[in-house]
């Protein structure tokens, strides 16, 4: 083989070797947040991020453990969730702290433990947001409702549909969840790519519904304000 061509097979191997460290490199976490550690698997006690305010609704042994939450038929304890929470807390995680959380799982293969409470907060974000969705849908139809001159009681009973279909869909999109994560972290080994495509897939999937529901009821609640000064 002539030196020309050894030369050119070893720019290639340079290139792929190039290649290679840039992957690496951008998978590298670029920032932590340290994810707390409570003992799993003797104790099943349910683990919290400190100052979560879904802690009492919610627990990581979801996405693991045989103690599963039976969210089919817990429409009170989401009520009970959405009612006592309170928009734009401190405690209200954004969204670069939610990518140094997923950063700190690992930047190759992904560490379970800290995937763990990863997700735990991942999935209590992407409820705020239906949350804020839900509290401005209700802002916008109770405004509307009043500059039609809706009776109040009857207002309540249009909002009351509205959310307790939104509130039914939440339980479902949450058992979507269950299943999503369940089937990713009984994987024995996860590498951090494929984690990162997963939750991104996730969201995509949770943004797009959540967007079609509120369209919907938007547009039934609209039609409902506008319509009454017919009868």
């Amino acid at each position: 083989m002539s030196i020309k061509a050894n030369l050119r097979g070893c720019d290639h191997f340079s290139r792929l070797l190039r290649s290679l460290l840039i992957l690496l490199l951008c998978m590298l976490p670029i920032g932590e947040i340290p994810a707390e550690q409570l003992p799993w698997g003797e104790s099943r006690q349910e683990r919290h991020i400190k100052g979560d305010p879904f802690g009492k609704h919610f627990h990581l042994g979801r996405f693991l453990s045989e103690d599963r939450i039976d969210i089919k038929n817990n429409l009170g304890n989401l009520r009970d969730s959405f009612e006592s929470y309170q928009p734009q807390t401190p405690l209200e995680i954004t969204r670069d702290e939610l990518k140094k959380r997923m950063a700190h799982c690992g930047s190759l293969f992904v560490n379970k433990k800290r995937a763990h409470a990863a997700i735990y907060v991942y999935i209590n974000y992407l409820r705020v947001k239906y949350y804020n969705m839900i509290m401005e849908l209700k802002k916008t139809f109770l405004e509307l409702a009043s500059k039609k001159e809706v009776p109040g009681d009857l207002q309540k009973v249009y909002w009351r549909q509205c959310e307790d279909e939104l509130l039914r869909d939440l339980q479902t999109m949450e058992n979507v969840s269950d299943r999503y994560f369940q089937s990713l972290m009984n994987n024995n080994v996860i590498f951090a790519v494929q984690f990162n495509w997963t939750l991104g897939a996730h969201e995509t999937y949770w943004f797009s519904d959540m967007y079609e529901k509120e369209c919907k009821w938007r547009r039934i609640l609209s039609d409902r304000a506008n319509n009454y000064i017919l009868r």
